[in-house]
């Protein structure tokens, strides 16, 4: 049964087909090592930039940091940067991904996506590497484009860091020293840990189940102001710009999470209340990447009928011709469509600005007079 889950991944994770194999598999499913691959379900989603799936397996309990078992020992994190999927690598990272860890090999995230071409996320995950306190010589080479001092800077934060670390480290190992407690010793790897060689931070404390002998549970209408954020949320799934699109994925998989920790044991209509809301979000999730991956489509197909036109005009030459009126309507479609078009981010944007400016070129092009056979 936990097979399925990879199985609905490697279909193309379907939103009813990963969550129907997690209701199925429960927190089993996400710990499931495929034995042909060696990943986790969260490594083949990483791997396949499925951002919908990778936040219903990360709610469901995967460990975001999860090594696979292939000999590599790379996480999701690595997977992703690979493949060049962008909102794979943020979301991973904002779910609090470790872009320092490194496999076999000792590379980082960032390592792969170089390695794969991929600068702009290359940038990104270096930038967070820094930031986290893992600082490499050739670093100073990567961060000279952007000033001298905003590299010594990273060398001092990087350097405190460490000093940082090592004082906390002989004043913790004094302290229990003197105690008579002995050294501390490392927390125990989680039942997903993949072989010996697999390291993951330390996860935040939960609390019980129960949260104490006293704990209210939660009854239905204790749902009701999350059901009223839940419809806020599809609203602005449905009508709100595609630039906040980060954040309404964000919202709805913490109004999830939110979901997941409400205790509801006894109340039935509690559940079924519980159950329609999370169905809600994850409907208002796939609406919101279906809105996104449209845009992404119509940014594609924009820029492949200006690349037939293109081609026209260069074979034929500027001005009427017997192609002249289709090229000019390709156009006058392809500057409507990217008119209506809304973008998620500064790439799509920065795409948007280049196509028009090839759209108007063209047009240039076409309202020239065809030079006489004489001149």
């Amino acid at each position: 049964m936990a097979a399925r889950l990879h199985d609905a991944i490697l279909a193309g994770g379907n939103a009813q087909a990963v969550e129907l194999a997690l209701r199925e598999g429960g927190t089993a499913a996400c710990c499931f090592v495929d034995p042909v691959s060696g990943e986790l379900p969260l490594h083949a989603a990483a791997r396949l930039g499925q951002a919908g799936a990778l936040r219903r397996l990360l709610r469901c309990g995967a460990l975001v940091d999860a090594r696979t078992s292939n000999g590599t020992n790379a996480t999701a994190l690595h997977l992703a940067a690979l493949a060049g999927h962008g909102d794979a690598v943020r979301l991973l990272l904002e779910a609090g991904a470790s872009p320092i860890l490194t496999d076999v090999n000792g590379r980082t995230a960032a390592r792969y996506a170089e390695h794969a071409g991929h600068t702009a996320l290359q940038e990104i995950l270096d930038d967070r590497r820094v930031q986290a306190g893992d600082f490499e010589f050739n670093d100073l080479g990567r961060m000279a484009s952007k000033g001298w001092a905003d590299a010594s800077e990273a060398a001092s934060r990087s350097m405190a860091n460490v000093a940082d670390g090592m004082r906390d480290l002989f004043t913790g190992w004094s302290t229990s020293g003197a105690s008579g407690e002995g050294p501390a010793t490392m927390p125990e790897p989680g039942p997903c840990a993949s072989g010996a060689a697999s390291v993951h931070p330390p996860q935040p404390a939960q609390a019980p189940a129960q949260a104490g002998a006293n704990a209210a549970r939660t009854s239905s209408k204790d749902l009701d102001s999350i059901a009223q954020r839940v419809s806020e949320m599809e609203h602005l799934a449905a009508e709100g710009h595609l630039r906040g699109a980060a954040g309404y994925l964000d919202d709805l998989t913490k109004l999830a999470c939110e979901l997941d920790a409400r205790d509801v044991t006894g109340d039935a209509e509690a559940r079924t209340m519980r159950r329609a809301l999370i169905a809600r979000i994850d409907r208002a999730s796939d609406f919101v990447e279906q809105r996104l991956a449209g845009t992404k489509q119509t940014l594609s197909e924009c820029a492949s009928r200006i690349d037939w036109v293109e081609a026209q005009v260069q074979a034929e030459g500027s001005g009427p011709s017997r192609s002249a009126d289709e090229c000019r309507n390709r156009l006058l479609q392809t500057m409507a469509d990217l008119d209506a078009v809304e973008c998620a981010n500064e790439g799509q944007r920065a795409a948007r600005k280049s196509q028009i400016a090839r759209i108007e070129a063209l047009e240039e092009r076409l309202r020239q007079p065809i030079p006489s056979p004489d001149s």
